[in-house]
């Protein structure tokens, strides 16, 4: 969808590559390839265009829960145009995260962000919450993005909502821009930094259950799932037992 003469909107069915689709189990992948082959062909157009665009979708690609070939191609179409793509929006986590998409080549360069806001439901016993991007008027890329919640203890308290600003990313992450270097810099940090890394942790449950230790594992796991590559590689690894040391040889660290 055109928004203006040099914007575009493009909304992906993220369904598609869904690990809890049903139909994703049937052999045919005709859908699902000539949703990729729109893709392509839309960004390649709008790259002529010389066009800035937007991608929604309610999965976030790269995610344990979402099928590998599917991600790969995902990345592959993405990572060459990522340069015109402003960034990629999504939810269904009913979490506050993000993931920092890097070259499909060489998996070492970040080249764009997928943001992951968090649900305005109660799933999984987290505040609600709602997220408005500010976006650059003219370069279109996001500036910077203020994350709302309602304290969901205080509302039944007093038998009402009240909505409030949780925080803002530049503040929060103490980052200088919202580019894909600066998320970048937020996943590393989480590997070396435990403070960091439990305010993280409790951003990324809104708030609920306040500021919880995050140990080695913890912040391993939490810097994996951040870089979209990697997580798709290391997903099989498994967590809930492992020790630290049997998790990094998994990963082959």
């Amino acid at each position: 969808m055109q928004i203006t003469p040099n914007v575009r909107i493009i909304s992906i069915n993220s369904q598609y590559g869904y690990l809890f689709n049903f139909y994703t189990l049937l052999p045919d992948r005709t859908q699902a390839l000539r949703q990729f082959e729109w893709l392509n062909t839309t960004l390649q157009k709008a790259n002529e265009a010389d066009e800035k665009v937007i991608i929604l979708a309610h999965i976030p690609m790269g995610r344990w829960d979402m099928l590998i070939w599917w991600s790969e191609m995902y990345h592959q179409i993405v990572s060459l145009y990522a340069e015109i793509i402003v960034g990629q929006f999504t939810g269904h986590t009913h979490g506050d995260s993000f993931e920092v998409m890097r070259d499909f080549q060489t998996d070492s360069t970040p080249v764009n962000t997928i943001y992951i806001a968090p649900s305005v439901t109660t799933f999984w016993d987290i505040n609600p919450s709602f997220r408005i991007y500010e976006l650059d008027r003219v370069s279109w890329q996001v500036k910077n993005y203020i994350q709302y919640h309602m304290n969901i203890t205080r509302a039944n308290e007093e038998g009402k909502p009240t909505w409030e600003i949780y925080y803002d990313a530049l503040s929060n992450y103490d980052i200088p821009d919202c580019s894909p270097q600066s998320w970048q810099s937020v996943s590393d940090r989480l590997r070396t930094d435990s403070k960091f890394a439990s305010m993280y942790q409790n951003t990324q449950f809104t708030g609920r259950f306040g500021m919880q230790p995050c140990n080695d594992l913890c912040r391993l796991t939490r810097y994996y799932a951040l870089v979209m590559g990697i997580f798709i590689r290391t997903s099989h690894c498994e967590t809930s037992s492992a020790t630290f040391a049997q998790y990094n040889k998994c990963l082959g660290v």
